[in-house]
C-alpha cells in the first residue's frame, strides 16, 4: 500500500518552489498556533472593543481558520455581514474581518504563513502551476 501524507506535509515544499505564483517569498516561515495566537493578542482594532470579552484570540483564530477553509478573504467575510441577522451580528462580523485583515497583514510583514495558509495557498499554487503548464502545451 502506498504511503499517504497530509497535504500540509508536501505543500510547504511546493510553496517554496512556486510560492511566487501566489505572492509568497520562498523564504517564508510557518507560524504555528502559538505564534498565530501571539499575533492576534497584539492586534487591537477599536472595532473589536465591544466584543473583546467574547472574542478571545483563540476564538478569533478559530473564526479566521473557518474563513480560510471556505476560501473567504477578509473582504468576502466582511460582505457576509450584509446577510447577518441584526446590527450586533453585522458589527461582530465587521470586527472579526478587521482582525482577520490585520492578522494577514502581520503575517505578510514577517513573511509567515499559518497552517490554513499552507493548505489554501498550496491548492491555489498547484492550480496555478497546472494552468501554467497547460499554456506550454
Amino acid at each position: 500500500m502506498p504511503a499517504t501524507h497530509p497535504a500540509s506535509s508536501f505543500f510547504p515544499a511546493d510553496l517554496r518552489k512556486y510560492g511566487r505564483l501566489v505572492g509568497l517569498p520562498n523564504n517564508f516561515v510557518i507560524a504555528d498556533r502559538d505564534a498565530a495566537l501571539s499575533i492576534l493578542k497584539r492586534l487591537k482594532p477599536t472595532s473589536l472593543d465591544e466584543f473583546r470579552a467574547d472574542l478571545k484570540p483563540s476564538k478569533l483564530l478559530e473564526l479566521i481558520s473557518s474563513c480560510k477553509s471556505r476560501n473567504m478573504s477578509p473582504g468576502l467575510y466582511r460582505r457576509s455581514a450584509a446577510r447577518a441577522k441584526g446590527a450586533e451580528a453585522a458589527s461582530r462580523i465587521d470586527a472579526v474581518a478587521d482582525v482577520y485583515e490585520l492578522y494577514q497583514e502581520e503575517l505578510e510583514a514577517v513573511q509567515a504563513v499559518d497552517f490554513d495558509d499552507i493548505l489554501l495557498y498550496g491548492w491555489v499554487c498547484r492550480s496555478a502551476v497546472v494552468l501554467d503548464l497547460r499554456r506550454c502545451y
